[in-house]
């Protein structure tokens, strides 16, 4: 459901505790692509930390961005 105005928090962890990143190579990239869904998707990022096993991020929909039904 879109909740636009809302903030959410998102986290995600490694499997059994396993690291999310190889490496910081790997750990920027998943920045970049943070980054590049704030115009893409219609968030505010209020806040992010990547860990080594999980991460953080604080974001707010400020636009409706979901597609309609599918008529196909």
């Amino acid at each position: 459901m879109e909740r636009v105005g809302y903030w959410d928090h998102i986290t995600a962890r490694g499997n059994e505790r396993r690291h999310l990143f190889r490496d910081e190579t790997d750990r920027r990239q998943f920045l970049k692509w943070l980054e590049e869904a704030v115009p893409r998707f219609a968030l505010r990022l209020h806040a992010y930390v990547p860990m080594s096993h999980h991460y953080h991020v604080v974001m707010e929909l400020i636009e409706p961005n979901l597609s309609g039904p599918c008529t196909g």
